[in-house]
């Protein structure tokens, strides 16, 4: 499993979202197994997205894919995301 932390800025939220799930079966087919947003608490267009992958270099094709550059920007995204592959380190008790 390759998990990937995207991180970018949208003009709008809503806007986003709605195409965000239209693109749902894209993500599938490159082998995206989910994905968990989060929103900056004090700016709600900066978004941060946790997508968990099955194969990393199937992921990063999809993202170079000048189809899935153009949802982009159709979905309002403002510049190109910030992308941090991570690797599971485990849990700790806080």
């Amino acid at each position: 499993m390759a998990v990937a932390i995207a991180q970018f800025k949208v003009k709008d939220y809503e806007a986003f979202i709605t195409h965000f799930r239209k693109a749902a079966p894209h993500r599938a087919a490159a082998g995206c197994k989910g994905v968990h947003l989060f929103r900056n608490s004090d700016d709600g267009n900066e978004v941060i997205v946790n997508f968990q992958w099955e194969d990393r270099g199937k992921a990063e094709a999809m993202m170079a894919d000048p189809a899935t550059r153009a949802r982009f920007a159709e979905a309002g995204m403002i510049g190109a995301p910030t992308v941090v592959w991570v690797d599971d380190a485990g849990r700790e008790p806080s």
